[in-house]
């Protein structure tokens, strides 16, 4: 006794899988916007395509702190997929710091707080500001962080006050070490 049957094979095609980003040069903790392209679901792996997914979808976020290769699996409606794969590298960037001489914190909206001008990240980063007699009224470990003419909660009266900034970038050997006067006026 035999028996026949008929089997249809259907060859598709794999899907085009594609990240895209749109900056050029990366500093170290830039936020890398990462999309994907020409498929239904995503998958986005560091380093080892074989580890678990670090992000599941067509949008992936990557701050860059070392040398990364980032592969984007794509899987299309048939379920066939396929890979893209790319190796971000940061260039050692700081960026410039500038320092104002006088602020106004009086509530206007202008002018009202004081603090370090800079589109830098830096590995280290530390400002301190004090008073004519030397008491510290204000310190920080961020470089966002503005002095806003108080201490204890109370305004700190008009006058001279002096401040250090030190701050070390990332790549970079030494600390740099900026000071300079600042006039609070009310």
């Amino acid at each position: 006794m035999f028996a026949t049957d008929t089997i249809v094979l259907t060859n598709f095609s794999s899907p085009d899988v594609h990240i895209s980003y749109s900056l050029k040069d990366f500093c170290r903790s830039d936020t890398i916007n990462l999309s994907g392209t020409g498929a239904l679901s995503y998958q986005w792996y560091l380093n080892d395509y074989f580890a678990f997914p670090k992000e599941v979808g067509n949008v992936f976020n990557y701050t860059i702190n070392s040398q990364t290769k980032i592969t984007l699996v794509g899987t299309d409606e048939n379920n066939c997929s396929t890979k893209d794969e790319i190796t971000l590298m940061y260039i050692p960037c700081c960026g410039n710091a500038s320092f104002p001489n006088a602020f106004t914190p009086n509530g206007d909206g202008l002018n009202d707080y004081f603090h370090v001008i800079t589109n830098a990240v830096f590995e280290v980063f530390s400002l301190k500001i004090y008073d004519r007699w030397g008491n510290l009224v204000f310190e920080t470990k961020n470089s966002k962080d503005k002095w806003d003419g108080t201490y204890k909660g109370h305004a700190s009266e008009s006058g001279n006050y002096f401040f250090l900034v030190k701050t070390k970038c990332y790549e970079e050997k030494n600390t740099v070490m900026n000071k300079g006067d600042i006039l609070l006026i009310r």
